[in-house]
């Protein structure tokens, strides 16, 4: 079938000259036909002129305005042009699916997701074309800088147009992921005011000791007064956070104790309120009611102004440990012995009251002087400490952590008390148990040995009674001091 681009008139004439020239061949050589010629240059001369193909690359390819179409514009074919049927790859027999266009690329056409912006308006997340295709953000010419970066500045986290066009986190490290323009990186939170992870003043972008904290506000990273010292650890030596104010202060900070609040001077100690000074506060003398409990003011002398022990003996009278108050220190303390009385009447190294200051101070109950606190402990360390504090409870229980006359009967050597039961000698009538338990006990401690019930000998333990009128002594007689058989 024959290719018509011209319409059928011009076909018709063309047709005309084919079929003389078959008719004639090959007797004679085909010849113009003036006539139809002049006909033909009429009708081209009424139809539009043909437009000069597009050489730009990635040009959108247009579907003609008429079925005139020849293969070049995507008809295929006479029978078709009618139907104003667009090819975009030719050959094909097709145009693009829904959604992509044909683009030109230096005369090899293919369907594409896009050519410019427009053609991205449908896709959601992603209004750029680049590299037809359509993408969530474009990036500027200045590849090593976000600042000429487009379609990430709404999400501060992800303000980077990175180089898959997507929208990436900042990072100072990496030259092309810095933030753009005054903008400051805080990993995790994006680009903002300052920099939250940086740990001192000026590095985290918040350079005013009025404002050198950085946190974030509604979702952006701003510089905030200050909260605690932390924020003014390196406020070019305003190091202490005024939290009133939330301003950083070059001498102390009131929401401190004394002792960490800034102020090195015992005369001006604490921290208080000074319009004068930048910060608005400044180290000051006490004044009352400043002073921790069991400490005073002092309103005179060279100590004034400063918190000490006392100011007079009355001020030490609630601590019996050190009654009176040495004016020149100003601190509560014992001067001699004769100003200690119970219950702590013994004068220490250190010029105080105490319990005791050697074992011997100390009762059978609690026989050891601890030499750290100066009070009587109910433990014992020795025997020897025992016999040193106390002749009559010579022995170290270690179990009742006392001093006691025995730990066994045999350490028991008065005749009247010959059995040694909780750590005491006592008679054997005494010794817990039944009399077979007396008889027994009496008899560990001595071969064959009784305990006596009744008469001049009862409670003791013996051999014999020289007053019974049985003589347990079958050999020898009974030695009536020792109760025992010779």
């Amino acid at each position: 079938m024959m290719f018509c681009p011209r319409g059928w008139l011009v076909c018709l004439s063309v047709l005309i000259s084919a079929c003389s020239l078959v008719t004639d061949f090959p007797h004679k050589l085909p010849t113009r036909d003036t006539e139809k010629d002049a006909a033909v240059d009429e009708l081209d001369a009424q139809l539009p002129p043909e437009p000069m193909a597009e050489t730009r690359r990635d040009a959108r390819v247009e579907p003609a305005s008429d079925a005139r179409l020849d293969a070049r514009d995507g008809c295929l074919g006479d029978a078709r042009c009618g139907q104003a049927v667009v090819e975009c790859v030719v050959g094909s027999g097709k145009g693009c699916d829904p959604g992509a266009v044909c683009a030109d690329e230096g005369g090899l056409r293919r369907c594409v997701a896009c050519v410019e912006d427009d053609d991205c308006a449908a896709v959601e997340g992603k209004p750029f074309c680049e590299g037809n295709a359509c993408v969530q953000c474009r990036r500027g010419a200045m590849l090593a800088s976000a600042a000429d970066d487009v379609g990430c500045g709404l999400d501060v986290r992800a303000p980077i147009c990175g180089p898959d066009n997507t929208c990436v986190g900042c990072d100072d490290s990496m030259e092309d992921r810095r933030c753009p323009g005054s903008l400051v990186c805080s990993p995790g939170l994006g680009c903002g005011g300052c920099n939250a992870d940086a740990p001192d003043l000026g590095a985290n972008g918040c350079s005013t000791p009025s404002a050198p904290g950085c946190r974030q506000v509604n979702g952006l990273t701003q510089c905030q007064p200050c909260t605690a010292n932390q924020d003014c650890r390196f406020a070019e030596g305003k190091g202490y956070c005024v939290v009133q104010t939330g301003t950083c202060s070059t001498r102390c900070d009131p929401a401190a104790p004394p002792a960490n609040n800034g102020c090195t001077s015992p005369s001006a100690a604490f921290c208080k309120a000074a319009s004068s000074v930048p910060g608005g506060v400044d180290c000051a003398p006490c004044s009352a009611g400043d002073c921790s409990a069991g400490s005073f003011c002092a309103t005179s002398g060279q100590r004034a102004g400063t918190c000490v022990g006392c100011r007079a003996d009355e001020d030490c009278a609630p601590n019996p440990s050190a009654p009176l108050c040495d004016l020149a220190s100003q601190q509560c303390r014992a001067r001699t012995m004769n100003d200690c009385k119970a219950p702590t009447p013994y004068l220490s190294s250190a010029g105080t009251c105490v319990a005791c200051t050697q074992d011997r101070h100390c009762s059978a109950s609690a026989p050891t002087c601890n030499a750290m606190t100066n009070l009587c402990e109910a433990r014992c360390i020795s025997d020897a400490r025992c016999r040193d504090a106390h002749p009559d409870t010579r022995r170290c229980n270690r179990a009742m952590t006392a001093c006691v006359q025995c730990n066994a009967s045999t350490e028991c050597p008065v005749l009247a008390t010959p059995l040694c039961s909780a750590g005491s000698c006592v008679p054997c009538t005494d010794y817990p148990g039944m009399p077979g338990a007396q008889n027994a006990a009496c008899s560990a401690k001595t071969a064959r040995a009784r305990c006596f019930r009744s008469g001049s000998n009862a409670g003791l333990c013996g051999q014999c009674d020289p007053t019974d009128d049985v003589i347990d002594c079958t050999d020898g007689s009974c030695n009536a001091s020792l109760l025992v058989c010779e």
